[in-house]
């Protein structure tokens, strides 16, 4: 950004006693650039040539480790994600669990205890480290009982003096950003900077709600016309096309203001708004479909053109299954603003309250206890497996794989946060005020 002013957040870290004795790590993996290997030492390179990763052993780990998170890791620790879920079939006492992001299945020796909350740890002995970094037990215990996981804003950048819109949305691939906000805002992030970008012209004034870019150059957002009749003020479902880098106007006008987006490709995906409305994008245009019961839907994502789901007010949940939508059974009433697919069967929701819902399984469950009470208003999933909420007063949170942190507490002062993009490697935030927040890794 050209004249934007960077801050840096200091990382609060929990530091929790394990109560078994151990060697201390020298290694801190908040600070090492590369990883801890199993003698503490911090390796340069990336995790994947240091240490390996994803829960492969490697030479630099030590015998029963595995790499995990930048650190060697003890594979019989609960707490630890991937490494420790992956290991071997539940004995005599134990429980299996899994979770998205995390294990699949568990190993736990009699009395052992497997991880089972979305994105934590599976698989164990008796050795066991909760979400909040507690460690009991007799055996050594795994790292995370003694290292927090980085959970924290890289840095704020201030908003553009000429863009002082709300922005909605905002989508990143392949180093390049395009966010959307009220008064036909469209700004693009392209060689480290944002610029403004001149939106088309309507015949009426819009406001873009969501946005979806398929690469650099190509994608679509969506948004509501305010067209004023005798003194009221009425929005009507509109889009936006970009095709190669232009941004042009889509000639659909829809029955109701539209709020979420999907693409499968450029020129096929799904919205959904007002009143239920759920509309195809097909072959480039829109096919407006029925309102569905009448409750206003505020997100869609879809694994392809039959399949994913929608959410809304009112706590409301639709299934696309075979090309057919239907309403399933909610597991709150709180409305729901937004969700993030990672296939057809798992995935998350955020809305109001707080509220976080997980999606295991094809069934949709409460997250328990709820990290915040203020309203979340968007969820996305990093390549990495880690996902993160933001919502209002600036509050960011972020599961690395153990669980639901509070990156960024509400703030009275703090512009609330309405749209995040983690999947590319620009992790962007976006809100109130023309407000960006890059995130951290």
């Amino acid at each position: 950004m050209k004249t934007s002013v960077l801050s840096f957040f200091a990382v609060a870290a929990v530091m929790a006693s394990c109560g078994v004795a151990r060697a201390p790590m020298m290694c801190d993996v908040r600070t090492c650039a590369g990883c801890c290997d199993a003698t503490g030492t911090c390796r340069a390179g990336s995790e994947t040539s240091a240490c390996g990763s994803g829960g492969l052993a490697c030479s630099a780990c030590g015998s029963g480790q595995t790499c995990e998170r930048q650190a060697c890791r003890f594979s019989t620790g609960v707490g630890g994600g991937a490494a420790a879920g992956q290991a071997g079939g539940a004995s005599a006492g134990g429980q299996a669990g899994g979770s998205i992001g995390g294990g699949a299945a568990g190993g736990a020796a009699a009395g052992g205890q497997a991880g089972g909350s979305v994105g934590g740890g599976a698989g164990g002995s008796s050795c066991a480290c909760d979400t909040s970094s507690t460690c009991t037990g007799s055996c050594p215990c795994d790292a995370d009982c003694t290292q927090t996981v980085r959970c924290t804003p890289a840095r704020v950048e201030a908003p553009v003096p000429l863009v002082s819109q709300g922005l909605n949305a905002v989508s990143a691939v392949n180093g390049v950003a395009a966010a959307v906000g009220d008064g036909q805002t469209i700004l693009r992030f392209e060689t480290g900077a944002w610029t403004r970008v001149t939106a088309p012209t309507g015949s009426h004034p819009y406001h873009l709600r969501d946005v979806h870019l398929i690469d650099a150059q190509n994608g679509w957002a969506i948004g509501a016309w305010d067209v004023s009749v005798q003194g009221t003020t009425y929005s009507y479902g509109m889009g936006l096309r970009l095709t190669n880098g232009t941004w042009t106007l889509s000639q659909n006008s829809l029955a109701w203001g539209l709020n979420g987006l999907d693409l499968v490709d450029a020129q096929n995906g799904w919205a959904v708004g007002r009143s239920g409305q759920l509309a195809r994008i097909l072959s480039g245009s829109y096919t407006p479909g029925a309102p569905g019961n009448g409750t206003t839907l505020n997100a869609v994502d879809v694994t392809d053109m039959n399949t994913g789901w929608a959410v809304g007010e009112n706590g409301t949940i639709r299934r696309l299954q075979n090309g057919t939508w239907t309403t399933i059974l909610s597991p709150t009433s709180s409305s729901l603003t937004a969700l993030v697919l990672s296939d057809a069967s798992t995935g998350w929701a955020v809305g109001a309250n707080g509220t976080i819902l997980r999606l295991a399984a094809g069934t949709w469950t409460v997250v328990t206890p709820a990290v915040t009470n203020v309203r979340l208003h968007a969820v996305g999933l990093a390549a990495d497996g880690s996902a993160w909420a933001v919502g209002e007063r600036g509050v960011t949170l972020k599961n690395p794989g153990t669980g639901w942190q509070q990156c960024e507490a509400a703030n009275p002062t703090a512009p609330t946060l309405r749209g995040v993009s983690v999947s590319a490697s620009e992790r962007w935030a976006v809100g109130d005020l023309g407000h960006r927040r890059q995130l951290a890794p």
